[in-house]
């Protein structure tokens, strides 16, 4: 794969599955697709007990990670759309 490769931004909403996520995140951290083409942006949804960023960047190394949270619960819908506007991505998912 070259440089000339679309960049990609994945949108993550969450809420309270660490679990989960991490297992997501880790799945995306083995893909080959140039690291700097790609960011991946969780969006928590107020969960209880918050995603705890520097844990989800050790995670997904060596790719690009945005946390971004919702201050009260607002659900799945809205917290993708929340992860869509920060996307900088040729091709959001």
């Amino acid at each position: 794969m070259t440089q000339d490769n679309p960049s990609i931004s994945v949108v993550m909403p969450t809420y309270d599955e660490v679990e989960r996520l991490c297992a997501a995140l880790t799945s995306l951290s083995q893909q080959d697709y140039p690291t700097g083409r790609v960011e991946i942006i969780v969006v928590d949804d107020a969960s209880p007990t918050p995603a705890d960023g520097e844990k989800l960047k050790q995670v997904l190394a060596p790719f690009t990670l945005k946390l971004l949270k919702h201050e009260t619960n607002q659900g799945r819908a809205r917290a993708r759309n929340t992860g869509l506007r920060c996307a900088t991505g040729d091709i959001v998912v």
